[in-house]
């Protein structure tokens, strides 16, 4: 059995904090869930479309692009199936980090993809038209979901803190 929600009086750590986070909120429902489900639907979208009809003077790109795609996706898929499975309940801070790392990683590769897509195959086919635009929507979704996710938390870190921060006296007539 999954372990439930932290609520002890004192001090929470920083893995009940995480754990919180990954417990109260429906993360399927969520901006960085959808998010990671829509980035993760658009990386093979693109590498079909690329395998479909790209055409590339470095016909290295092609096999390249398709597979870091794919692994792209894979990588979102595996994030989304772990929080479906509770893994964030186990190893909260381990999750957070990976879930972070995963998508700046997976942004920056397909910023990366994006470029070289526009800068080696030119705009000259439908297909390489409309490809890089869409893995560079993709790379800003995927790393908006990481951000998105790293704000939340650190906003739910930071109300904790202040929650269980003793509070102070009202300074006395000399203090003020």
């Amino acid at each position: 059995m999954a372990p439930s929600r932290v609520s002890n009086s004192g001090p929470l750590t920083e893995s009940d904090i995480f754990r919180n986070y990954y417990t109260d909120n429906d993360y399927f429902l969520s901006p960085e869930g959808i998010l990671k489900v829509v980035s993760a639907l658009i990386c093979v979208a693109a590498s079909v479309v690329f395998i479909s009809g790209g055409s590339c003077d470095a016909p290295g790109l092609l096999a390249g692009t398709t597979s870091i795609l794919l692994v792209c996706g894979a990588a979102l898929c595996f994030l989304y199936a772990g929080v479906a499975l509770d893994i964030p309940r186990f190893a909260p801070q381990t999750w957070l980090y990976t879930d972070i790392v995963t998508s700046t990683v997976t942004g920056v590769l397909m910023l990366v993809i994006s470029v070289l897509g526009m800068m080696l195959c030119g705009m000259t086919t439908l297909v390489n038209t409309l490809f890089s635009p869409l893995v560079l929507l993709n790379a800003v979704l995927v790393t908006g979901s990481g951000v998105v996710t790293y704000v939340r938390v650190m906003h739910r870190w930071d109300a904790e803190r202040i929650a269980h921060q003793p509070q102070s006296s009202a300074p006395i007539e000399h203090e003020v």
